[in-house]
């Protein structure tokens, strides 16, 4: 659980100081630059620096109290205003961005890979932007206790406003194929043939494939011809495929 609220926090944009100060203060009523160093363990200067970090994203609080400078951690609420309030100066240059973005032709061959779990999320939603159909194998159970239940429902909710039909294949049989059959545009079945194939994403001319172990990474291949192909391998799969069954 604390490694995954230290990875959250980093995330969305704390140092790893301004993680560790946090945390920190959030154990305490209020402290003093020189009380969090010794608990942290921290250099005085990276403390300071953290300390900060931290006032300025507006997660502290600064205490004058009898001519000392004391610290507060702010409700961890705060944390969700602050992403708020970053998406909405990101959404407002999103335009501006598109006016200078590099337009690729979408015959371009091309393999990249990203790493984090932030950025393969990133990669998922990317594909909506074909809006073309989506065919999806080799879905572990494991992937939404990786990616987050969350993010996987603004994803299907995104698609499906697009209209952007999508076809899965799990590689066992497990109740999330029930709710996602309940989905418009959706169709999920599971596969025993499938075995420890890495999820992977089809979509037009692209391939993503997701390595769920840590650092958690995205491979992005760009190549028609190697696309028809999984293309034609999925079809077979989804032919042999099994309907959700209750045991």
């Amino acid at each position: 659980m604390e490694e995954n609220i230290f990875r959250t926090l980093r995330e969305i944009g704390l140092t790893k100081n301004e993680t560790v100060v946090y945390l920190d203060l959030l154990t305490q009523k209020s402290s003093s630059a020189g009380d969090i160093t010794k608990r942290t363990k921290l250099h005085k200067a990276n403390t300071y620096a953290a300390l900060q970090g931290l006032s300025e994203k507006g997660f502290i609080a600064t205490i004058l109290q009898e001519e000392k400078r004391l610290f507060r951690a702010q409700n961890p609420n705060s944390m969700v205003d602050y992403v708020r309030q970053k998406e909405k100066e990101l959404l407002k240059i999103i335009p501006t961005l598109r006016t200078i973005e590099r337009q690729d032709s979408t015959d371009d061959n091309e393999v990249s890979m990203v790493n984090g779990i932030l950025a393969s999320r990133n990669a998922l939603f990317s594909i909506l932007r074909f809006n073309k159909p989506l065919a999806i194998y080799g879905m572990p159970s494991t992937i939404y206790d990786v990616l987050g239940e969350g993010f996987f429902q603004d994803f299907h909710k995104q698609r499906v406003r697009k209209k952007i039909p999508m076809k899965l294949i799990f590689n066992e049989n497990q109740d999330e194929i029930s709710s996602l059959n309940k989905l418009d545009l959706t169709e999920a079945r599971y596969s025993e043939l499938i075995g420890s194939f890495a999820p992977t994403i089809l979509c037009d001319n692209t391939i993503i494939m997701l390595v769920l172990t840590k650092p958690v990474s995205a491979i992005e291949i760009k190549n028609r011809s190697i696309a028809d192909g999984y293309r034609g391998h999925f079809e077979i799969l989804w032919k042999h495929a099994k309907q959700r069954k209750v045991v």
